[in-house]
């Protein structure tokens, strides 16, 4: 899986190289709602276009259901 996203990641972004060159702007987005305070997330602009970048800063603890299983998720409903 660790493979798979970093391919992917590299194949992104050789193709909107314009957005992650240095001066590119970054823009941190304001997250609303009740599990803001466990997303992050910021946009990158280019000639080409953007891109939009949300995190999950806060998962691990919040994956696990009451009885340990995987995956039980957090519920992100109204967080935008």
């Amino acid at each position: 899986m660790k493979l798979l996203v970093t391919s992917r990641s590299l194949q992104a972004r050789s193709e909107a190289a314009d957005c992650l060159a240095p001066g590119a702007p970054h823009l941190p987005l304001e997250i609303e709602g009740p599990a803001a305070r466990s997303v992050m997330a910021f946009a990158r602009r280019g000639d080409g276009g953007g891109w939009l970048l949300a995190v999950a800063t806060r998962a691990a603890g919040s994956l696990r259901a009451d009885d340990g299983d995987l995956p039980a998720g957090p519920s992100y409903d109204g967080t935008h």
